[in-house]
């Protein structure tokens, strides 16, 4: 066998060994599982499972018995639990998470929300539960899916034409924001968006790497094919950043604070990073976000934080710390587009002028302030007094 039939070998070798991978990624995350979640098998509900049954009795009780259907933009049929409530406000729409139902993840919201005097549809997300569908597409189709249960909410249900409330947990919460960029109407009052995640390419991504230890290239560009083609849908087809930067529909924002640690992880790989003791531990940044709750960022790439800022103001001017990106994913415009967006959330509240802080020795740090048009003050002298000798700065090695 001379060189160029080795190599041609060894390329339909690679080949059939990448496509394998593809199709076996693309089934475990895209396909629909046989088997239905079970809060009795999960063990993060373990601690609460007493309180969830209890809460699944009430729901069983008070749903209508009927089912609500709609057909899909692609022909199937999807259904919809539904809660009615008398002298209803509104409908608020919860959209559960990725393999998940709806009378797990919103247990302990629906009796809540429906004792503030709305009434409540829970549809199945296509390919889960009671609705049809082989393939779940991360609220790419599934964002046309809502805005038909929006208006079937209008044309059907008891409080038409009345205030809607969307609200999303996970995978729901990205249906929910990506129907955002659709023309809804104009009673979709407001979006509540629960732990939401970056595109699918990224977390299919994180998928592979973490559960089949597999590369991303050329693997990724292989299950978008896959998924353009089979499940007709594109992992980059949608854009949530995008679509929030057009947005008119006021939106509630949940995480939770375990993101301090990927934060914390970030800081520690920068080198001559200053890290004070109080300001700078999980209590302190909690005490920073409470006063600033709309203000800071992370960047999120590959399932980790690979970029922070934290942003508040004092109600005059604005001012950034800790600005810094993971140094494998600088010159990809993650820094650029985490200071825009503190900038914008500061305009939001009114404030005027924004400032920060880089050493002289941060060469890196002042050519990027330079480069995307802020301002050196040279008529300005800094001071500051220590109140508090025990928040102690520490920097990270060079």
């Amino acid at each position: 066998m001379n060189n160029k039939q080795k190599l041609l070998t060894a390329t339909a070798i690679t080949g059939t060994i990448v496509s394998a991978s593809a199709f076996t990624v693309f089934d475990y995350a895209i396909c629909r599982r046989k088997k239905q979640p079970d809060v009795r098998k999960k063990e993060k509900w373990k601690p609460y499972l007493d309180y969830v049954l209890k809460e699944q009795e009430w729901l069983k009780e008070h749903q209508e018995q009927e089912l609500k259907e709609i057909r899909s933009k692609d022909g199937l049929t999807l259904r919809a639990a539904y809660i009615p409530r008398e002298n209803a406000k509104g409908t608020i729409i919860c959209m559960h998470g990725y393999h998940s139902t709806n009378n797990i993840e919103f247990v302990p919201e629906v009796r809540f929300l429906w004792n503030l005097g709305y009434s409540i549809l829970l549809p199945w997300q296509r390919s889960h539960g009671k609705s049809e569908g082989r393939y779940i597409t991360y609220g790419v189709k599934e964002r046309h899916d809502l805005k038909r249960w929006i208006l079937y909410t209008n044309r059907h249900l008891a409080a038409k034409n009345k205030d809607i409330f969307l609200c999303g947990i996970s995978m729901g919460c990205a249906t929910t924001l990506m129907a955002a960029g659709l023309d809804l109407p104009d009673n979709v009052k407001g979006i509540i968006a629960d732990c939401g995640f970056t595109p699918p390419w990224d977390i299919i991504k994180h998928v592979a790497k973490e559960r089949f230890h597999l590369p991303p290239f050329p693997l990724m560009y292989m299950v978008d094919l896959i998924s353009e083609v089979v499940a007709g849908f594109g992992l980059k087809e949608v854009s949530i950043p995008e679509i929030m930067k057009r947005n008119k529909i006021p939106v509630l924002f949940i995480h939770g604070d375990a993101d301090y640690q990927g934060v914390h992880d970030l800081w520690m790989t920068i080198k001559g990073f200053a890290i004070r003791s109080i300001d700078d531990s999980k209590e302190g940044v909690a005490s920073f976000l409470k006063r600033n709750p709309t203000t800071s960022v992370v960047a999120v790439a590959d399932g980790k934080i690979v970029g922070s800022i934290l942003c508040g103001h004092d109600g005059r001017r604005g001012c950034l710390y800790h600005v810094c990106v993971d140094e494998a994913y600088r010159m990809h415009g993650i820094g650029k587009s985490m200071v825009v967006f503190c900038m914008q959330e500061l305009q939001k509240e009114h404030i005027s002028k924004v400032s920060l802080i880089a050493f002289t020795v941060n060469d890196i740090g002042n050519a990027f302030w330079k480069q995307i048009g802020w301002t050196k003050r040279e008529d300005l002298n800094y001071y500051d007094f220590t109140l508090n000798t025990e928040n102690i700065i520490r920097y990270n090695e060079e």
